[in-house]
């Protein structure tokens, strides 16, 4: 089974901290898969840099075939309460 998504080596730093220093990601056809881990560890930078929504400092992000990624907002925008 060949990866649809690979991610190799992603490094991302904000104002000089590093965030990930050498991600690895792969992802396979009919695969589901999650990240878990601590608040602050990378987990939203990684799937932005996946997204194509932020450009890693180092590391090679390959999508193959039609590849569709669906992600849920972190943050929901607050709806009124009810009457």
């Amino acid at each position: 089974m060949s990866a649809v998504l690979v991610a190799d080596s992603i490094g991302i730093s904000f104002s000089g901290r590093p965030v990930l220093r050498a991600a690895t990601l792969r992802a396979f056809t009919g695969s589901v898969g999650y990240l878990v881990g601590r608040n602050g560890c990378g987990k939203t930078s990684l799937f932005a840099v996946v997204q194509g929504d932020l450009d890693p400092d180092r590391g090679d992000v390959e999508l193959s075939g039609r590849v569709r990624i669906a992600s849920v907002a972190q943050e929901t925008p607050h709806l009124p309460d009810p009457a």
